[in-house]
């Protein structure tokens, strides 16, 4: 291999980690490959020089943005903590599942039917190997990651949103899929040709019908994020702080003309469990608490939850042990700190929600209206935060829990009030709001 080949796929390797960290554990794989391909070993030095290239400029970024070239982003929130041989057992069949519907359909078993019988064949028994090192350890990796394999649950995630972690492994299920299936017909002859013939049109069947209502509803929600987008770059001056949910703030991130504050925050229905008092607007008592499927809470032991206990540890020591009222006000204090001196908007689908995350003395007035119908985020579940089963009423007095959701302190069913509140057709609308909170 010529070295500037070399050194071209060895930068593209480099590049793994800076899209996404645990991808690197692929480079494990290849530099074991080369080693025990490659002779002499040093050979294999432009792929090294390629590599390091990337991630040398990863490493200077942690660096400035992080304190060291070994921190990352992650580490805010303790993700490290993320893993687990509990999540693996109760992750591991649901996610083969997942990859055998939503995933690859057909593809996923015959592609991995296809990797051990490339890993057996003479000729192809080093490739073979090479990909099943890259797939395996990935797989395997997020079949033990918190967020879960088990279908649908706010703290278990969905699976098709779990899937889109093991995208980049997709093509070397396909590819294995595609050599036996070319094999089968190869040595079978006219039977085996019409046996994959009903293969690929059972899979085009598969991932046409499966995939159209995705799509559509993927369209949707970008159309809303572009209004949504629109509205802000003439409505929201750069630099001000905007309060906005899950989904429209992963693409209004994209601009860097503001500063983004997930709405579950500021409305209190994401502060850890583990802080005493309620959430946001509580009385005495626990805070809000994701659930996950077969778990006790957030902070139990009984699941995986984005919550779990050692994540999220700044942001519990800053708040622990205020009230309720105390809380709500160290916020808002902390969100006027970072605005500096610019204005705070919010992107909300509930006045109502405005009104009680709002410290005493703050008001708002709307800026802006727009066709915004819910957003799907990562698996094409809908954006957290206040939405259509989460806001809408007022929960009981000193019972935030989300208003809205029936039962016990609870408030009524969302969007019966006619203030543009979520529920209903009102769910298609989404206002901006701008706080105007009181002078100190």
């Amino acid at each position: 291999m010529c070295a500037p080949c070399g050194m071209l796929a060895g930068f593209l390797l480099g590049m793994v980690p800076t899209v996404r960290y645990p991808e690197a554990v692929a480079g494990v794989a290849i530099a074991a490959w080369l080693g025990w391909r490659v002779r002499p070993v040093w050979r294999a030095w432009p792929a090294v020089a390629g590599a390091a290239v990337p991630l040398a400029a990863l490493g200077a970024h942690n660096a400035a943005a992080y304190g060291a070239f070994w921190r990352t982003g992650y580490a805010l929130t303790g993700e490290q903590t993320g893993f687990g041989l509990n999540y693996f057992t109760a992750h591991a069949i649901p996610y083969l599942q997942a990859l055998g519907g939503q995933g690859l359909g057909l593809m996923f078993a015959f592609g991995a039917a296809g990797l051990a019988a490339l890993c057996v064949d003479r000729e192809r028994r080093a490739e073979g190997l090479m990909c099943v090192g890259i797939v395996g350890p990935l797989l395997l990796l997020y079949m033990a990651y918190y967020f879960g394999g088990a279908p649908g649950g706010v703290g278990g995630g969905a699976v098709a949103g779990n899937l889109r972690f093991l995208i980049p492994i997709f093509p070397f299920f396909a590819v294995a899929a595609a050599w036996l299936l070319e094999a089968i017909a190869v040595r079978l002859g006219a039977a085996g040709r019409a046996a994959v013939g009903v293969v690929a049109a059972l899979q085009i069947l598969i991932g046409v019908a499966g995939t159209a209502p995705t799509l559509a509803q993927a369209g949707s929600s970008l159309r809303a994020a572009a209004r949504a987008r629109q509205v802000a770059e003439k409505e929201i001056p750069a630099g001000s702080v905007v309060i906005v949910e899950r989904t429209l703030a992963e693409s209004l991130d994209a601009t860097g003309e503001w500063k983004l504050v997930e709405e579950g925050l500021v409305a209190g229905m994401m502060l850890p469990g583990e802080f005493g008092p309620g959430a946001a607007g509580a009385g005495p008592g626990r805070g809000l608490r994701m659930m996950a499927p077969g778990s006790e809470d957030a902070g139990g032991r009984g699941g995986p939850s984005p919550q779990q206990p050692g994540k999220n540890r700044d942001r519990q020591e800053r708040y622990r042990g205020l009230t309720a009222s105390e809380r709500r006000a160290k916020i808002w204090s902390d969100l006027e700190t970072w605005a500096a001196g610019r204005p705070i908007f919010w992107f909300t689908r509930s006045l109502d929600a405005v009104e009680m995350a709002l410290p005493r003395g703050a008001d708002y007035r709307s800026i802006a209206e727009l066709d915004a119908p819910m957003m799907v985020g990562p698996g094409m579940g809908m954006a957290p935060g206040p939405g259509p089963a989460m806001t809408g009423g007022r929960g009981g007095r000193g019972a935030f829990g989300p208003p809205g959701m029936r039962g016990p302190n609870f408030g009524p069913p969302a969007g019966r009030d006619g203030r543009g509140n979520v529920g209903g057709a009102a769910a298609a609308k989404l206002r901006v709001v701008r706080i105007d909170l009181p002078k100190t």
